[in-house]
């Protein structure tokens, strides 16, 4: 395709001279060339100059940064491209026969933009692979991602990759391992190398198979299915609890409507909430917790709780989440993150202390506020460590103020003295799965007994587990108890798109199951 161009510029070249010849010759003083249109190109590590030829000249010097550094015989010529980061002039003037130099071209404009190394990387640790993540570099259309057993060790190329992220399944668990990234501009251009990032690779806990792994099943009987929705629409996820007051509360996240619902007689003695502008409304409502007669409930996209009176679901008031001012929980998170604010999702409260946690999953922290709203503290921040945190969303307080935290990235519940910070125990297998570990949390209760109730929707499981040392004590199943056919490490339960479970002082669980739009009853026959 060049050669073509080329070929009919120079024929246009030889028709302009002939017509100059024929006007009666060339002048004494050569004019300044014209560039041709979109000249000069920018064409990986090169530059072409192409220009119209001037009436008289024998050749053309061509300038960079007023500095001549190469001649040409014909109205075109390629240099390399400049090294220099920034804006650099490019200008061509023609030369007669006498050796004359006439006038330079308006100057070519060429910029370079200095290619930088990564920055801000992200690292997520998980038992069987690293993620990496990162801001996208300006001018870069490829990255190269080194890899070292040790910082200051020889960083061997792992990858070459488009997108601004990559996933290392080359791991050792309990082996730290350190990455470097740089980025290349279309001309091949490697920027120089990134501040080596540690990932520290968790190591597989070793338990007893009697304890974890061995499938133990809690028989259940059907009870009865509360529907209570009627004609209303009404999405696949809720969050359901049981109240201090022993009514079911019911949010339904489409709406964003609470139901209240009478135990013993099934029905629906009050709803409030719904989606909205005005004072009592929301954007989105997320998660329900209770602090005496009051219900408060998160809505992550207007960034705050609205609290509800429970006898009568009038709105009470409402507090903005404040940003977070540290340091620590700043500095890992992405620049673009940070522009789309906080993102609380999660609630629980401890009434005892009169605290209110929240988690939020941008940010990954907890916040610890006053039953008022006035922030007392946070818990935790992203970073390679165990106690650190990655997306915290589900929460759960036990009857001695410890805090249960739900991780979907790691799918795992980390719980934490929420005094101190410090991390007490992980509940969840090292690998995912059906016996002590989980793939996608949804709802996690504490029942009267202190043990924590996990209902897995994306395995649909319902597991319970000890709230004092985390081992998993059993699986709920049906009336046979019996493993699902189709996977040998879970019970069978016979229904799927459960949510919210909850078990009450009777041994009777409540489960919102959202492929029916209605709570499931069941009795446990232990």
């Amino acid at each position: 395709m060049f050669n073509r161009f080329r070929k009919g510029l120079l024929s246009f070249a030889a028709s302009f001279l002939l017509v100059a010849a024929v006007a009666g010759g060339v002048s004494a003083e050569l004019v300044a060339p014209n560039w041709m249109p979109n000249a000069p190109i920018m064409a990986g590590t090169q530059v072409i100059l192409l220009w119209l030829p001037v009436p008289g000249a024998v050749k053309y010097n061509v300038y960079l940064d007023g500095q001549k550094i190469a001649e040409s015989a014909s109205v075109q010529h390629i240099i390399p491209l400049p090294e220099a980061p920034g804006e650099h002039k490019i200008e061509v003037a023609g030369v007669e026969a006498s050796g004359a130099e006439g006038k330079k071209s308006s100057p070519g404009i060429v910029r370079i933009i200095t290619i930088e190394a990564p920055k801000d990387i992200m690292v997520r640790p998980t038992e069987d692979r690293v993620g990496l993540r990162w801001e996208k570099i300006r001018g870069a259309v490829i990255y190269n991602v080194y890899k070292s057993e040790s910082e200051k060790g020889e960083y061997k190329f792992l990858a070459s990759i488009q997108e601004e992220s990559f996933n290392d399944p080359k791991v050792t668990p309990g082996k730290p391992a350190f990455y470097q990234i740089t980025a290349k501009d279309l001309g091949g251009k490697e920027s120089p190398r990134s501040k080596a990032v540690r990932a520290d690779v968790q190591q597989v806990v070793k338990v007893a198979v009697d304890e974890v792994y061995k499938l133990k099943i809690v028989k259940s009987k059907f009870v009865d299915d509360i529907e209570f929705f009627g004609k209303d629409s009404v999405v696949a996820y809720g969050d359901l609890k049981i109240g201090p007051d022993g009514f079911l509360y019911f949010l339904d996240m489409g709406r964003s409507v609470i139901s209240k619902i009478d135990r013993g007689t099934r029905d629906v003695v009050l709803r409030f909430g719904g989606m909205g502008e005005e004072p009592g409304k929301f954007r989105q409502a997320s998660k329900i917790g209770f602090y005496g007669n009051r219900i408060y409930v998160t809505d992550p996209i207007a960034k705050m709780v609205r609290v509800f009176d429970t006898t009568d679901g009038k709105f009470d008031f409402e507090f903005l989440i404040p940003t977070p001012d540290k340091k620590e929980i700043l500095d890992p998170i992405f620049p673009h993150v940070r522009a789309q604010g906080i993102q609380p999702v999660g609630i629980a409260v401890d009434s005892g202390k009169k605290v209110v946690y929240v988690s939020d999953v941008n940010f990954n922290t907890i916040y610890k506020l006053d039953p008022k709203g006035k922030l007392l503290g946070h818990i935790g921040h992203y970073g390679p460590d165990e106690e650190d945190m990655a997306s915290p969303t589900e929460l759960a307080v036990d009857k001695d103020g410890m805090l249960s935290v739900s991780e979907p990235t790691s799918h795992r519940i980390k719980i934490y003295d929420p005094e101190s910070g410090k991390l007490l125990r992980i509940i969840g297998k090292v690998s995912n799965g059906f016996i002590g570990g989980f793939i996608g949390i949804y709802g996690m209760n504490f029942d009267k007994a202190g043990n924590l109730v996990v209902c897995d929707s994306g395995v649909h499981t319902i597991q319970v587990f000890d709230g004092k040392t985390g081992k998993y004590l059993y699986s709920i199943g049906n009336e046979e108890g019996i493993p699902d056919p189709t996977q040998k490490d879970r019970a069978f339960l016979g229904f799927t798109f459960g949510t919210g479970a909850n078990i009450d002082d009777k041994g009777l669980l409540y489960i919102y199951r959202g492929d029916k739009k209605m709570i499931h009853v069941r009795q446990l026959l232990q």
